[in-house]
């Protein structure tokens, strides 16, 4: 896809014109664990240079890398793995929680602990939400090397 954005950094530019491989989550996937990560860049790397001659520069708009997962996500966990190999470039805040569904795979029905709450992750949301902040998405470079 067309970058649309502008960003350098580490002697990498991009431009609106560059073309760059969008990352995609599924939300029935697996644990996203390191090693099949690495492979999974490694994989499309290798298919995107060879089929079109771009460089493996990946990017991702999700609520996974939305900014406040910085102060949620744990160390060392699969998803903070993936958050820090993206460096946010844009985010913005969701105007009601209707996207939460991403996360406990039910709607919001305006009482938050009316949410599934049996993971660390989704304890914090469900704070989040009691304390009335916003969730939201974040949009992040990854250069591949």
């Amino acid at each position: 896809m067309d970058f649309k954005h502008e960003y350098e950094k580490n002697g990498v530019r991009l431009t609106p014109e560059s073309k760059v491989i969008n990352v995609h989550i599924p939300r029935t996937g697996g644990r996203l664990d390191p090693e099949a990560r690495k492979a999974s860049y490694a994989e499309a790397a290798e298919f995107f240079s060879a089929k079109f001659g771009i460089s493996p520069i990946f990017v991702c708009h999700s609520w996974l890398l939305f900014p406040k997962n910085d102060e949620i996500l744990k160390a060392g966990s699969n998803l903070r793995g993936f958050f820090d190999e993206y460096d946010i470039i844009e985010s913005g805040n969701y105007t009601d929680y209707t996207e939460i569904w991403r996360l406990f795979d039910c709607d919001y029905k305006d009482d938050p602990d009316l949410l599934p709450a049996d993971s660390s992750l989704r304890r914090a949301y469900v704070e989040l939400i009691k304390r009335g902040e916003p969730t939201g998405w974040g949009f992040g470079v990854f250069v591949y090397s």
